[in-house]
C-alpha cells in the first residue's frame, strides 16, 4: 500500500533529521567536508513518486557556472554609481533577485524607479561592465557540472533555459567543452513580458523536443526559476550552488533540492 507523504511540515521535519545526520558527520569527519562523494540530493518525502525525467532543462548561472551571479550584482551596483544613485545594499540585492531573469533594462527600471531618466545611461554602463573580458574570465564551471551534463546527455536530451544572452552561454559552452547540450533558450530572444518567471521559454523547449511538462525537470537556483517551472507544469529542482539557500527552497515548497548539478545527475541517471 502506498504510504502517505504527510504534510509539508512533516516532510520538512524528515529533511531536518537527515540534515542533522549529515551535519554531525561533517563535524566529526572534517576531512570529508569537500570530498567528491558529498553530493546530497534531498527529497522532502522519501516516497516521492517522481519518475526519471525524460528531459532536463538547466538554468546556467549558479547551476552550471559560478562567478557570474555575483558579477551581475557588481555590474548593477556599478551602473547605479555611474549615474550617481546609491541604494541600501540589502534593498538593492533583494530587488535584483526579485526581478532576476527579466533582463537588465527591467532590473534597472525597478532599481531606478525614482530616477527613470537615468535608466538608459545606467543600462549602457551595465552592458559595458558585463561585456568586459574580465567579467567572463571569472565565469568558471561549478565543480562537477561538466561531468553532470555529460552523464545526463547519455540518457536524455538536455537544454539550457537562461536569462543570460545566448552568445555568452555559447562562449562558455565552447570554451569549456560542454558537449551534448541540445538547445539554448535565452530571455533576450523573446519579448520582455515573456521572460522569467513567465513559462514561455520552457514551453518553447518542451514543444520543440515534444516532451510533456510532467516528464521534465528544470534545475535552477533562483525563486523565479521555481516559479517559471511551476507555471509551465515542470517539476523544479533547486541546486545550492547559486543564490537560493536550502531554507529559501523550502519556503518555496520545493520538493527536490540538491547540493549541486552532479547530485542531480547521480540521483536520476546513475552510472
Amino acid at each position: 500500500k502506498r504510504r502517505r507523504r504527510g504534510t509539508l511540515r512533516q516532510r520538512h521535519q524528515r529533511l531536518d533529521h537527515r540534515l542533522a545526520r549529515h551535519t554531525h558527520r561533517d563535524r566529526h569527519a572534517p576531512h570529508l567536508a569537500h570530498a567528491p562523494t558529498r553530493d546530497f540530493f534531498f527529497l522532502l518525502g522519501e516516497d516521492s513518486t517522481m519518475q526519471t525525467p525524460k528531459f532536463v532543462l538547466l538554468d546556467f548561472d549558479g547551476v552550471v557556472i559560478e562567478g557570474t551571479n555575483e558579477g551581475y550584482f557588481h555590474c548593477y551596483h556599478r551602473a547605479l554609481g555611474e549615474v550617481g544613485v546609491s541604494l541600501d545594499a540589502q534593498a538593492e540585492r533583494q530587488s535584483i533577485i526579485q526581478y532576476w531573469g527579466t533582463g537588465h533594462v527591467k532590473q534597472l527600471e525597478m532599481l531606478l524607479r525614482d530616477h527613470q531618466e537615468k535608466v538608459d545611461a545606467a543600462a549602457r554602463a551595465w552592458e559595458t561592465c558585463v561585456e568586459s573580458p574580465t567579467f567572463w574570465d571569472h565565469a568558471l564551471l561549478i565543480d562537477g557540472s561538466k561531468e553532470a551534463i555529460a552523464q545526463m546527455c547519455r540518457h536524455v536530451p538536455v537544454a539550457i533555459v537562461s536569462g543570460a544572452r545566448k552568445r555568452h552561454i555559447e562562449r562558455i559552452v565552447e570554451r569549456d567543452g560542454l558537449v551534448g547540450i541540445g538547445a539554448i533558450y535565452s530571455s533576450y530572444d523573446v519579448e520582455p513580458l515573456l521572460r522569467k518567471p513567465h513559462p514561455h521559454l520552457l514551453q518553447q523547449a518542451l514543444k520543440q523536443f515534444d516532451i510533456a511538462p510532467t516528464e521534465a525537470i528544470y534545475v535552477g537556483d533562483m525563486n523565479n526559476d521555481v516559479r517559471m517551472a511551476r507555471a509551465a507544469g515542470v517539476e523544479p529542482v533547486v541546486v545550492l550552488t547559486g543564490v537560493m539557500s536550502r531554507e529559501d527552497a523550502r519556503q518555496e515548497s520545493v520538493v527536490l533540492i540538491a547540493d549541486n548539478l552532479l547530485a542531480v545527475a547521480k540521483q536520476f541517471y546513475p552510472l
